[in-house]
C-alpha cells in the first residue's frame, strides 16, 4: 500500500474517533513483533487489503480492539468493536 493511502485511511479513521493513529514509538504507543500461522497471516493480508489499509495496521486495530473489550474499565470507550466470531465470520467471502 502506499504511504498516501495510508495515510488517507488513517484520518478517515481518527475522524471517527476509531483510533489514534499509529506512528514512530513515543510514550503513547509501543512497537512489538508477533508470528502468526502463515493462513492466519493470509487471512490477515485480505482483509486488510479489502478495507484498503496496511496489514500492520488492521492487526494493531485488532489486537487494541481486543484488549479494550478485555479490560474495559481500563479505557475510554472511544473504540467499539463487535467481534463475535460470527460477525467475523461474516465478513468472508466464501
Amino acid at each position: 500500500m502506499h504511504k498516501d493511502k495510508e495515510d488517507e485511511q488513517s484520518a478517515k479513521m481518527q475522524s471517527k474517533g476509531a483510533f489514534e493513529p499509529m506512528g514512530k514509538p513515543s510514550d503513547t504507543t509501543k512497537r512489538t513483533t508477533i508470528t502468526l500461522p502463515a493462513n492466519v497471516y493470509e487471512g490477515l493480508e485480505q482483509w486488510a487489503e479489502s478495507e484498503g489499509r496496511a496489514t500492520a495496521s488492521l492487526a494493531a486495530f485488532l489486537v487494541e480492539a481486543c484488549v479494550r473489550s478485555k479490560f474495559p474499565k481500563d479505557f475510554s470507550p472511544q473504540l467499539s468493536v463487535n467481534l463475535t466470531p460470527a460477525t467475523v465470520e461474516g465478513d468472508r467471502d466464501e
